[in-house]
């Protein structure tokens, strides 16, 4: 990213990132045992491994698998926090 698109990409896709992360630890206890979640988030962690080579995220068939997978997840997040949401006894 920083080569693509410099530090202020850096620092914009990071921020992206923990975002992402952020709202997948929120809803990690929930969905920890659906497989589904739990393969798309091995998924999202071996494409952004740092140590890996991987192609751009800027190229449409290489770039296809990471922002699909990321859209899975926030799905699934907003799916559980949806059914959370309409529990009356959830704490």
């Amino acid at each position: 990213w920083a080569v693509d698109a410099g530090l202020i990409g850096l620092s914009l896709f990071l921020l992206f990132l923990g975002a992402i992360l952020k709202k997948l630890a929120v809803q990690y206890d929930s969905l920890r045992r659906n497989p589904v979640f739990v393969g798309l988030l091995i998924a999202l962690i071996l494409r952004i491994w740092p140590i890996s080579t991987s192609t751009s995220f800027f190229v449409g068939w290489s770039a296809l698998p990471f922002w699909l997978v990321v859209g899975w997840l926030l799905a699934l997040c907003w799916l559980e926090q949806s059914k959370q949401q309409k529990r009356p006894d959830a704490c």
